[in-house]
């Protein structure tokens, strides 16, 4: 992946997304609104998220996929976006690849998050990259077994001797088992990690059910 370059800020937010198409977001979704409507309210997620993250207080990265339309997540998002590629492979090698280039380009805190939790804000960025201060990793967990926001302190990147495949490999990725296997396996490396606050990601209708009924907390908590 492309190196992270030109950082104003030692802390940096990593964005993941996919290009809202049919068929490509939000598929257990769409078996029970349509693929229209799926790809609808990823895309209405995926600027909510971005647009409640961003701060001045950090680096705001987008790492797209797939990489070559680049040019149409810029007509999308706005030209002004740090857009940079994904990592090939499955998730958790391209989560090693986003935070090991950070880390490369001299960042001290990253945050790496998803599109699927619209909860998230600038608020709750600040909140881990605070933790971070003090930890070297943080989990925000999501009520279906996942996390909603992972953060690594340097001294993380240097206790794995800057080999964070090593935390991301054989993770059993879209299970309820990934934050249960990831928190073992920062505790068989001796992280010191912190949990914040659960949230709900948007995978299901019932996800989407839920999250009507809690919108106005939410947006009022924001």
């Amino acid at each position: 992946m492309e190196s992270i370059m030109n950082s104003r800020s030692d802390s940096v937010l990593l964005v993941f997304l996919k290009y809202p198409e049919p068929g490509r977001v939000k598929t257990r979704l769409a078996q029970s609104i349509g693929e229209k409507e799926a790809t609808r309210l990823y895309r209405s997620m995926a600027e909510q998220v971005i647009r409640e993250t961003e701060s001045s207080d950090y680096d705001q990265y987008l790492l797209i996929d797939p990489p070559e339309e680049k040019a149409a997540f810029e007509r999308w998002l706005g030209k002004q976006r740090k857009c940079l590629p994904q990592s090939s492979g499955d998730l958790g090698k391209k989560l090693a690849g986003a935070f090991c280039a950070a880390f490369e380009a001299g960042a001290l805190h990253v945050i790496a998050i998803g599109t699927d939790c619209p909860y998230v804000s600038h608020k709750d960025i600040g909140r881990a990259f605070f933790w971070l201060r003090e930890k070297e990793a943080v989990l925000g967990p999501a009520s279906d077994g996942g996390y909603y926001l992972i953060g690594l302190q340097r001294d993380a990147f240097e206790i794995l001797d800057g080999n964070l495949h090593r935390l991301f490999e054989d993770i059993s990725w879209s299970t309820e088992e990934v934050h249960r296997q990831t928190v073992q396996r920062m505790e068989n490396f001796g992280l010191d990690y912190l949990d914040l606050p659960e949230k709900r990601d948007i995978d299901t209708l019932e996800d989407l059910l839920m999250m009507t009924t809690g919108y106005a907390q939410w947006h009022s908590e924001c």
